[in-house]
């Protein structure tokens, strides 16, 4: 309910902005179609989840592929002692400030994001948006489609979670590489290579661990830190 509450907050401040900013408002119906969707794709999946409780024993096969992170809380490895999810949390914290050091430091770009002018919004503005931007995505790639791929993989492979999991380690970073690259014209290797990089990581923690606090924690950080950088001269805007 909580992660519920926070899609919907993310939808009306894409909505202000949408009302506020008419140069941005292809980009910023985008990103609320993508709420849209996965508000409905979530629903399904919590629907789905009720009946397939009721008859776990033998669970029908839909029901594996009908999967999203913010429903399914199972881990692959089983339910997490105190001291894992501790250190999951020191290790996102970690990469948290190793990201924002290298950016700032390297001028380079983890993920490529909307180049709109901090004068237009604000450092607050642009950071709420960022935020509700990342969120977007975060829900859509990792939230949906790798459980989605995976649950794909295990039925099709006759219930083998490993080539699941492959599957949506291999399947989901693509899209989203080509999704940067349509959207935002990440034409060159490096920006590529770094998308790549991140999505693989992070759809690989997701998977296992069924959080996208990573997910959101890091990507936030690569788009506040980015326009950060640019504000202050360190770095070139996206």
């Amino acid at each position: 309910m909580l992660y519920l509450l926070m899609i919907f907050s993310a939808t009306f401040i894409l909505l202000w902005f949408r009302t506020n900013y008419p140069p941005y408002r292809e980009l910023a119906d985008m990103y609320i179609i993508f709420f849209i969707i996965g508000t409905m794709y979530w629903t399904l999946d919590f629907v789905v989840s009720l009946a397939a409780g009721k008859n776990q024993i033998n669970p029908p096969p839909y029901t594996q592929i009908i999967n999203t992170i913010t429903v399914e809380k199972n881990t692959i490895i089983g339910p997490l002692p105190f001291s894992m999810k501790i250190g999951t949390y020191v290790f996102t914290v970690a990469m948290c400030i190793f990201f924002a050091f290298y950016i700032g430091a390297s001028e380079t770009t983890i993920l490529k994001v909307p180049s709109f002018q901090i004068v237009d919004l604000g450092m607050a503005g642009v950071a709420i948006v960022t935020i509700a931007m990342a969120i977007g995505e975060d829900f859509i790639f990792f939230g949906l489609l790798a459980p989605t791929v995976s649950g794909i993989g295990r039925v099709i492979s006759m219930g083998n979670q490993v080539i699941g999991v492959i599957l949506s380690i291999i399947i989901t970073p693509i899209t989203f590489v080509m999704y940067h690259f349509l959207v935002y014209g990440a034409t060159d290797l490096s920006s590529s290579m770094f998308v790549w990089m991140f999505a693989t990581v992070v759809t690989s923690y997701t998977l296992v661990f069924r959080t996208l606090v990573f997910a959101h924690c890091l990507h936030v950080t690569n788009n506040i830190t980015l326009k950060i950088a640019s504000a202050i001269g360190v770095a070139a805007g996206a």
